[in-house]
């Protein structure tokens, strides 16, 4: 984390996966890398493991989430997609990690259907194996700088995003009144 208080945060990120099963757990670290070099202010990066549905109050609890998941889209290894949920029609090729049987396209689905506002960006990376390991795969090694280059890129953007919203938001000129 980057010393802002929990609740404080406008932009969450949350690395999905599982630590036991190789390439499946890449969100998770993602998140652990994230969190050891450092985010800019206004982020929190949380490693979300395996969430169920309970993923819905954090999904649409107002603010903007980042979720890295692995991602099964017959991709190269290693590829990054950067997409809405929304985007994603279910007839399409795409699978999510399982958060426990339960996929995150289909909680984000969910949170709409009960009329919640998501502001959600899925940072998918394409995975080459999701065997029992706990290391990921040297196809996902090979690419890790680059994975890493444009997760920090759309956090960065978040938090710009982020820096200017509050920016317009705050007054401009110094109390009315006078002289």
């Amino acid at each position: 984390m980057n010393g802002t208080t929990a609740g404080s945060e406008q932009v969450l990120v949350l690395g999905i996966g599982n630590l036991l099963l190789s390439d499946e757990g890449v969100g998770v670290h993602v998140a652990q890398e994230l969190m050891a070099g450092g985010t800019p202010a206004g982020v929190q990066v949380r490693d979300a493991g395996t969430p169920g549905f309970e993923l819905v109050e954090e999904l649409s609890d107002g603010r903007r989430v980042i979720v890295v998941d692995a991602l099964q889209a017959g991709l190269s290894p290693g590829a990054v997609r950067v997409f809405a949920p929304a985007e994603v029609r279910e007839s399409e090729q795409v699978k999510l990690s399982s958060l426990h049987g339960v996929g995150l396209l289909d909680v984000c689905r969910l949170a709409q259907r009960l009329g919640r506002r998501l502001n959600v960006t899925v940072i998918g990376v394409q995975v080459a194996s999701v065997g029992p390991g706990t290391e990921l795969s040297p196809a996902l090694r090979a690419h890790w700088a680059e994975i890493m280059q444009r997760v920090r890129q759309e956090v960065n953007q978040a938090a710009s995003d982020r820096a200017e919203a509050t920016n317009q938001v705050a007054p401009r000129d110094g109390p009315s009144g006078g002289l």
